[in-house]
């Protein structure tokens, strides 16, 4: 599999994971509602990537992107804004987990 998803998750969880306080800051409940469209804007753009590098059929790609980048974004801010700590790892097994039928479903669609 080409870059992706998959990939750029393991590289935001880590950034994240050194820079959760920014990164609360900057996404989380009081964050500028302008910064979180244009970091959910960047999240759609590489999960669309790597909806086309699976070779998710062209009518599916939109609509399981954009529900998939939802998902990423909001366990990511749900994340942050929870007063738990668990690892940015956790995070992206929870995602991938909850994701993998979506992909089924797509393909088989």
């Amino acid at each position: 599999m080409a870059r992706g998803p998959r990939q750029a998750r393991r590289a935001l969880d880590r950034r994240v994971d050194r820079s959760r306080q920014l990164f609360r800051a900057v996404i989380g409940k009081r964050s500028g509602l302008a910064v979180q469209r244009k970091f959910r804007a960047v999240i759609l753009e590489l999960v669309l990537d790597e909806l086309r590098d699976q070779r998710i059929a062209d009518p599916e790609v939109e609509p399981t992107g954009r529900f998939l980048a939802g998902a990423l974004v909001e366990l990511l801010i749900g994340w942050l804004d929870a007063p738990s700590a668990v690892s940015a790892l956790v995070v992206e097994r929870r995602f991938v987990r909850l994701a993998l039928p979506v992909l089924e479903a797509a393909r088989g669609a």
